[in-house]
């Protein structure tokens, strides 16, 4: 039982990363939108240099 107490919690762990992930390219996105939208550039030619 404490195997599968591990791999509950592996798995758990897992999706809050994956939620993460998609979280962060949503903020992301969120953040270029405005830049864009304040500078007045069109947002499908703006190139993201990181």
């Amino acid at each position: 039982s404490v195997k599968d107490c591990g791999l509950g919690r592996t798995h758990a762990r897992g999706r809050v990363h994956a939620r993460a992930q998609v979280f962060l390219a949503l903020c992301l996105r969120l953040v270029v939108a405005i830049t864009n939208y304040e500078r007045g550039d069109n947002p499908g030619s703006t190139i993201i240099t990181v």
